[in-house]
């Protein structure tokens, strides 16, 4: 998903696990029910509406770019280790 995201195309994703606290729905992702038919109609929306769906893409890049990055995980995984050193 995170190389999608970093290519400015825009994700489809089901509501579950760790998709609801990365994606902000209709922002830099879509998040659908988990069932074929709704992710279809998330595929066919964002078809007929191809302005919005490079925008999303283009949000979901930004977000690679400003949080998804080796950089930023090495610094959160650095506080995580310093609390457990504390």
């Amino acid at each position: 998903m995170f190389h999608y995201m970093a290519c400015a195309k825009p994700v489809i994703a089901s509501r579950v696990g760790q998709m609801v606290r990365v994606l902000r729905d209709g922002y830099d992702g879509i998040l659908a029910n988990h069932n074929a038919d709704a992710v279809l109609e998330k595929i066919l929306y964002l078809r007929a509406h191809p302005q919005e769906a490079s925008a999303i893409g283009q949000q979901a890049r930004q977000k690679i770019i400003d949080r998804h990055n080796w950089d930023f995980v090495a610094e959160k995984t650095l506080d995580v280790l310093a609390g457990v050193l504390r």
